[in-house]
């Protein structure tokens, strides 16, 4: 198998098995962010989606903690061509999500994998049915964005393309905040991969990178955009993290146990050292 067909094959094996989801519905979110939001029915003005994030919802059911421009602008243009049902908004989903496994494929030979390999490895991922929900539910677009940016940046950094880095990263950052994570997987790579420039990419690339990180995160603020925490989950800090802790042991065992979705998923606050933090601790060591 040759490295393009296994990126390809990767990529279009995802958007067949995953076509079906055209066929659904506006759901959850999707209704507010995309079916009742008159601000994505022209893309006439696209900065007011950067500098406004009144557009990002509903008049009816604002959502002002939260900033995401760039999967708004999407909308917009989608809307603007005359999408008015689904269909159109599902497609550009799929699409993008079988596009991360293509560059899945590319970044896993570009870190030593054979072509059958990085082929299986990104189906795992692109046909596991965890990613139903990021590749079906339409508000889930931002993930997608943020996604495809990481792995382009990170596959541009592991090529030496520094600029192209930084570019894909910052478009990442305006598709979800998610994306805040990659200047982070820059040093994780060159410390697996390229250890003898992890000096400078500490200096040159990393730091520079988390600096961009905290301007974009006071560019937000500055917007009016914070997200609105009257206190600590469970009251304080302790708790807060021994709750977080216990949700990664939830994804986590929804990977290797895949069943309901975990869009109606409750968070059990935790007080104290219970199964679910230790489990967490764990999985937080294995990835570590």
């Amino acid at each position: 198998m040759s490295p393009r067909l296994a990126a390809w094959g990767a990529a279009l094996l995802t958007l067949l098995v995953h076509s079906s989801a055209v066929f659904g519905e506006f759901v959850y979110d999707d209704h507010r962010f995309v079916e009742e939001n008159p601000a994505v029915r022209s893309a006439s003005d696209p900065v007011r989606f950067f500098m406004d994030p009144s557009t990002t919802a509903s008049p009816a059911r604002p959502a002002y903690t939260i900033y995401r421009p760039l999967r708004t602008l999407s909308y917009a243009l989608l809307g603007s061509l005359g999408a008015e049902g689904p269909k159109a908004y599902h497609w550009l989903n799929i699409l993008l999500h079988a596009l991360a496994v293509g560059l899945l494929v590319r970044l896993l030979l570009a870190a030593g994998s054979v072509p059958l390999g990085a082929f299986v490895a990104a189906l795992c991922f692109g046909l596991h049915p965890r990613t139903v929900e990021v590749a079906a539910q339409i508000s889930a677009l931002g993930d997608g964005i943020a996604f495809v940016c990481v792995l382009a940046s990170l596959l541009a950094h592991a090529k030496g393309r520094r600029v192209w880095a930084f570019a894909f990263f910052t478009v990442g950052l305006f598709g979800k905040e998610h994306a805040l994570i990659a200047p982070l997987l820059w040093g994780c790579w060159d410390f697996a991969l390229e250890r003898e420039r992890l000096r400078s990419t500490l200096l040159r690339a990393v730091l520079p990178g988390l600096a961009l990180c905290g301007a974009f995160l006071l560019w937000r603020r500055h917007l009016g955009v914070i997200p609105q925490l009257e206190e600590p989950l469970g009251g304080s800090h302790v708790n807060a993290v021994l709750t977080m802790l216990s949700g990664l042991a939830f994804y986590a065992s929804g990977i290797l146990f895949p069943a309901a979705p975990t869009v109606g998923a409750e968070v059990v606050v935790q007080t104290g050292v219970t199964l679910p933090v230790l489990l967490g601790l764990a999985t937080l060591g294995a990835l570590v």
